[in-house]
């Protein structure tokens, strides 16, 4: 079936009405940006993807208008799932979600995020599997990430170390030739793949051995602070809300 201009409005109408009220998405609907926006704290959209043509639901004419039409919110939600390029079966989510009441009430909506972060595109986004492990593990060291380092550069700030101006030993020059290394294959997994769940494993290297550089009894504490901010970029690009413990002004 051809896709034209009013199929594709149907669709773009379908994200925005149902992940708005999931708070899921943006308002706005649209595809990734450049790498020059991204970087530059451009917000874009993680989970738009065009349309999956190869979907049961894209079989007949009037697909599009009976999902966009129907009052059941579940069979909306599977059709923008599946147009989004997550499979999803329809009468396996029915037996567990009926209303976007109940998918937000087993899944908030940060867990939400990161199951789509996590989730490659090439695979099905399962919303019904409670071997939610993986988004536990990224989402409490993240936490943990932000609160410990947010918090020690907090107190450098306060005792006036952060100083860009300090020659890096040895050791710093290594720390930031890995942190250059992990932002490399970053961009590739951003650009050249799309690849969010490799992004994401990057960003998990980069916390981990900024944490362990951290334990050192001289560390360049600028050094630290311009990982800690591209972190919190990317976060912030990805749609995960996480409290700035360094830059907010609340004493943690």
């Amino acid at each position: 079936m051809k896709y034209n201009d009013t199929n594709r409005k149907l669709s773009q109408d379908m994200f925005n009405k149902l992940f708005e009220a999931l708070h899921i998405l943006p308002p706005s609907f649209g595809s990734f940006t450049s790498l020059t926006d991204i970087m530059s704290s451009t917000v874009f959209d993680i989970c738009t993807s065009g349309c999956n043509l190869n979907s049961a639901r894209h079989d007949g004419d009037t697909a599009q208008l009976q999902a966009f039409n129907n009052n059941n919110i579940v069979s909306s939600m599977t059709y923008v799932i599946e147009i989004g390029g997550l499979a999803a079966d329809q009468n396996e989510i029915a037996t567990v979600f009926n209303t976007t009441d109940e998918l937000t009430a087993k899944n908030k909506h940060h867990n939400l995020r990161l199951y789509c972060l996590l989730n490659p595109w090439s695979s099905m986004l399962n919303l019904m599997n409670n071997e939610n492990d993986n988004v536990t593990t990224y989402h409490r060291a993240i936490k943990s990430f932000i609160h410990d380092v947010g918090k020690s550069l907090k107190t450098a700030k306060t005792l006036k170390l952060i100083n860009p101006y300090i020659i890096l030993n040895e050791y710093d020059n290594k720390m930031n030739q890995e942190f250059s290394e992990i932002k490399k294959k970053i961009y590739i997994a951003l650009c050249d793949g799309i690849d969010l769940p490799g992004a994401m494993e990057q960003i998990m290297n980069l916390m981990t051995i900024t944490e362990e550089y951290t334990k050192m009894e001289k560390i360049h504490v600028k050094l630290i602070e311009n990982i800690y901010d591209f972190i919190m970029n990317l976060l912030k690009i990805f749609g995960l809300k996480y409290e700035d413990v360094f830059h907010c002004n609340e004493d943690y």
